[in-house]
């Protein structure tokens, strides 16, 4: 018996570990957030966005620290979002033990995921800490191509900046 409830509490320590997204929780995702936020650097370079993501949206805010100094609205169809699902499903993207470091200086990402309005799953990863683990690909890449504009967006934000 004694085994028993060891074995038991190993198996419970090793799954509240990771968390790995299922099929069924990937299939009923009605709305993906991805943050990035790179070094901290000087206000006038500093850009961070953010990227939302539903059936009939795709939402970029991409912001200056606390200050938000473009937000952009791009229609979306039911089949691209399908897609976009698939690609962070086969990303294996899951929430791990988290990782604590002193490390800082680092870019930094998170990703919420979202039933309705409950978020189901929240994970970050930054300067090789945190929980977030993606085991195949590139996550902020996979974002990205939600708005492969958004390179130049940051770029407007910056030009903006200079005629200031």
């Amino acid at each position: 018996m004694k085994i028993l409830s060891i074995l038991w509490a190993v198996v419970g320590m090793f799954s509240s570990c990771s968390k790995t997204v299922k099929d069924i929780d990937w299939q009923q995702t009605t709305k993906v957030v991805y943050r990035y936020s790179p070094p901290s650097i000087t206000p006038d370079f500093y850009r961070s966005f953010s990227v939302t993501v539903t059936e009939k949206e795709i939402v970029v805010k991409i912001r200056n620290y606390s200050e938000t100094l473009l937000t952009k609205s791009y229609p979306n169809t039911v089949q691209n979002y399908q897609a976009f699902i698939r690609e962070l499903q086969e990303a294996r993207v899951k929430k791990v033990k988290e990782v604590k470091s002193t490390a800082s200086g680092c870019d930094s990402e998170s990703l919420s995921l979202y039933k309705g309005d409950n978020e189901f799953f929240d994970a970050y990863s930054s300067c090789g800490c945190g929980n977030l683990k993606v085991s195949n690909g590139d996550l902020k890449e996979i974002v990205k191509g939600q708005v492969p504009e958004l390179k130049d967006l940051i770029n407007q934000t910056l030009k903006n900046n200079e005629r200031e």
